[in-house]
């Protein structure tokens, strides 16, 4: 089980957005968009196993195929 934090003000406790259970997807949407900040944190409760996709590679799919771009907005 995941948790997606954002971080509230300063010296207090993260928001809870969301809980992500088996097979959900996400990612880093800043850096799909250009920012340099992330806008929430992903947290594990329990050991998970996690499959990474560089960016290059998500670059070179979105280039391949322009349509796919918008599904992730």
């Amino acid at each position: 089980r995941m948790k997606v934090l954002k971080q509230a003000e300063a010296n207090q406790q993260p928001l809870t957005l969301a809980t992500l259970g088996p097979g959900t997807m996400f990612g880093e949407m800043s850096a799909l968009a250009n920012q340099t900040t992330a806008s929430a944190t992903v947290e594990a409760d329990i050991d998970s196993e996690l499959f990474v996709i560089e960016l290059a590679v998500v670059d070179k799919l979105l280039t391949s195929e322009p349509g796919l771009a918008r599904r992730f907005w």
